[in-house]
């Protein structure tokens, strides 16, 4: 019998958990626009995973990944609905190559697609993305996606960008040793995006925070290489005629809300103190790859330093457009007397309240006191 493949093994492994979360089977089917996207991003990180499996090989690695969208949280009893997972693969048979898992929850994958839609059908953000006049006014209670095609075709892209860096972060935590780091090569470890495993509490907050950095600061990395060797990336020329210097602004506008969204759905968790205190806060990882790319960006061309301020001109876009969200958003709920029918109305349109709470919860410049 041949062995399992990496897709095989990982359907095993939510088996052996006690068959209470499953892998996503194609087509999806609640937001088409979504799931569409969905399916673009599950194929294309299949691909990365192969290609990055074979890098692994060339230095005497021997490594099989999965990506797979579940339809549940894993694990904890304070379970995120939203979250991601690097998982080691504890029920491999003798014999087996050893397997990774990169699990994303579909909460976790679908309302970065809607956060960005939220964002863009707005005319007051991102005014110079399209038609901005074609969107809704900030104090609609309704949101949808943008109306004007370019900025939906903008917000996908985003969206999978963001999900692109999640996946890199992810991917990383794996190659760089970081399950060994923490779990001293038991098998089984398993680290969480959001919440926090038995491996990460046992890991501590300090060590932990310094692999979560690691992480981020490989998958930035990753992606600098790829945006100066002016691979796509996403599908509709977000990046095509634009300079290097605004390609880095496109992504340090995903990466600063995909830290902002988990903080976020961490508040929203009943976590422990010491699953509080596990991650990194967002303005310290914003201000950690802003170091890293005045550094590392482009150094033998001398352009580090523009490409920095590109990437930190994203990171004010996202804390910007939070600002204007969270000053309309209270106003606004003053209005409806306490807010109760905007809250209503974003979990009807949105299919999740996330977007709703993340201008009251996170949309705030404290990430200056870290420049």
């Amino acid at each position: 019998m041949s062995p399992p493949t990496a897709a095989d093994a990982c359907a095993r492994y939510l088996r052996q958990l006690g068959d209470r979360v499953r892998l996503i089977a194609r087509p999806y089917d609640s937001r088409p626009e979504v799931d569409v996207a969905l399916d673009a991003f599950a194929t294309a990180a299949a691909g990365f995973l192969t290609s990055g499996q074979e890098q692994l090989q060339q230095v005497g690695l021997s490594h099989r990944f999965h990506f797979g969208l579940v339809d549940g949280a894993l694990g904890r009893k304070a379970a995120s609905e939203h979250d991601a997972y690097a998982v080691g693969d504890i029920f491999a048979e003798p014999g087996e190559a050893a397997a990774s898992f990169l699990l994303f929850t579909q909460p976790f994958a679908r309302d970065i697609f809607v956060a960005w839609d939220a964002m863009l059908s707005r005319r007051e953000l991102f005014r110079n993305v399209g038609n901005p006049d074609d969107e809704s006014e900030m104090s609609s209670l309704t949101s949808s996606r943008p109306r004007d095609p370019a900025r939906a075709r903008y917000a996908v892209d985003q969206a999978l960008l963001t999900l692109h860096f999640a996946l890199l972060h992810e991917f990383y935590h794996v190659a760089n040793g970081h399950l060994d780091a923490i779990g001293g090569k038991q098998e089984g470890v398993r680290l969480h995006a959001v919440t926090a495993s038995d491996e990460q509490l046992g890991a501590g907050a300090n060590l932990y925070k310094v692999l979560e950095l690691d992480a981020d600061a490989m998958a930035i990395r990753h992606l600098t290489i790829a945006l100066l060797e002016g691979e796509t990336l996403v599908p509709h020329g977000l990046f095509g005629a634009a300079s290097d210097k605004d390609r880095f602004r496109h992504l340090g506008r995903s990466v600063t809300l995909l830290f902002r969204l988990v903080e976020l759905w961490r508040r929203h968790v009943r976590l422990d103190y010491t699953e509080k205190e596990l991650h990194p806060h967002p303005d310290v990882r914003d201000a950690t790859l802003r170091a890293y790319l005045r550094l590392n960006a482009d150094p033998e061309d001398r352009r580090s330093e523009e490409l920095a301020q590109g990437y930190e001109e994203g990171q004010d876009d996202i804390i910007e457009a939070l600002e204007v969200m969270v000053s309309v958003r209270r106003t606004r709920l003053d209005e409806v007397g306490g807010g109760q029918a905007f809250e209503e109305v974003g979990r009807q349109r949105c299919g999740s309240n996330s977007v709703m709470r993340l201008a009251g919860s996170v949309g705030s410049r404290s990430s200056t006191s870290l420049r």
